[in-house]
């Protein structure tokens, strides 16, 4: 449904509410493992990190995906720069 009242009193919806929160949850708990290994620095607040790399990744790849065509234009090889974006959010989340 294309507003948000429907598709709030859907069942599907509630479905992916559900299917998200556990998917942040989890998310969250590699970075806490992460965190204690120091693979992430542990001083970063552990939910914010979660939700920075997620919509950080998520918007990313949404992004990429609507860009077929542009790369030669812009003088990118698809690939690399999409390495050289998750190599920043590494870099972002490392000590």
């Amino acid at each position: 449904p294309s507003n948000r009242e429907n598709s709030q009193a859907s069942k599907n919806y509630q479905e992916l509410q559900l299917l998200d929160g556990a998917r942040m949850r989890h998310l969250a708990a590699l970075v806490s493992l992460a965190q204690k290994d120091g693979s992430i620095n542990p001083a970063l607040d552990t939910k914010k990190a979660v939700f920075f790399a997620f919509f950080t990744s998520f918007s990313l790849l949404n992004m990429v995906s609507s860009m077929e065509g542009a790369w030669e234009l812009l003088g990118l090889e698809e690939e690399d720069f999409i390495q050289f974006c998750f190599d920043m959010l590494s870099s972002a989340l490392k000590i």
